[in-house]
């Protein structure tokens, strides 16, 4: 009888607090950048700690890299960014920023967007951001990173 009453509260434990819910254990896999206008399109992390990151250019560039949790929802992660593609990101996001600052000049905000946009582009760094550690919440199939520093926010879809 005691068994039973073990195994039922070890039921229990497992439906209240979930089995590899953590994000170190959900962020396993591809994503996808839920806008298709983010400078970094994608992410693969795998289990050993390798990850991948996809640049939204012409040839969809791919830079390694590796990843770690340093606590429960915060990861440090390390490129190695060769100097082409640290060339070609400084001015991929050199023209996007130049584009924005156009427009205003131009309409005074952007159509239908005020300055979101625009703030948002700010927000992203001028150098492709070699080591940084950003926070990771995982809801169902969305994963979120944020990178405290500069207050940019990335929203991500696992794919399918």
């Amino acid at each position: 009888m005691r068994a039973i009453g073990r195994l039922g509260m070890g039921c229990l434990c497992l439906l209240l607090f979930g089995c590899g819910s953590k994000p170190k254990d959900l962020i396993i896999g591809k994503w996808n950048a839920a806008d298709e206008k983010e400078v970094f399109q994608g992410y693969d992390f795998n289990k050993d700690g390798a990850m991948t990151m996809t640049l939204n250019d012409k040839d969809k560039t791919v830079v390694s890299g590796k990843y770690k949790f340093i606590d429960q929802d915060t990861i440090d992660m390390e490129m190695q960014v060769p100097d082409e593609v640290k060339t070609m990101y400084r001015g991929m996001v050199k023209m996007h920023k130049q584009i924005i600052d156009d427009t205003r000049k131009f309409t005074g905000a952007l159509p239908g967007m005020g300055d979101v946009m625009g703030d948002m582009f700010k927000l992203i760094p001028d150098e492709f951001p070699a080591r940084q550690q950003l926070k990771v919440t995982i809801k169902e199939d969305e994963l979120t990173l944020t990178d405290q520093k500069r207050g940019y926010v990335q929203k991500l879809k696992k794919a399918k």
